[in-house]
């Protein structure tokens, strides 16, 4: 007989059947010391690259501008 959701057994990845919750400790010293990393990414990838998008970007949409006009117009020139 086929169990309903209800009266499944809870616990899976991550939980403890005896204390009946997630293992947070193990988590915690797994993570501990990446914040670090996060600025490092944020400073040295995602800024400069934002600043590339912020300076480049008007060329890009004249550029696309330009393209989506010729090929609207091609068939009546």
């Amino acid at each position: 007989m086929r169990r309903s959701r209800e009266n499944r057994p809870r616990g899976g990845p991550g939980t403890r059947p005896e204390a009946g919750g997630p293992r947070r400790g193990v988590e915690r010293g797994r993570r501990a010391g990446l914040a670090t990393l996060d600025y490092v990414l944020i400073l040295g990838v995602v800024l400069p690259l934002a600043a590339f998008i912020m300076r480049i970007g008007p060329r890009i949409m004249g550029l696309a501008y330009e393209m989506v006009c010729v090929l609207v117009s091609w068939p009546f020139m």
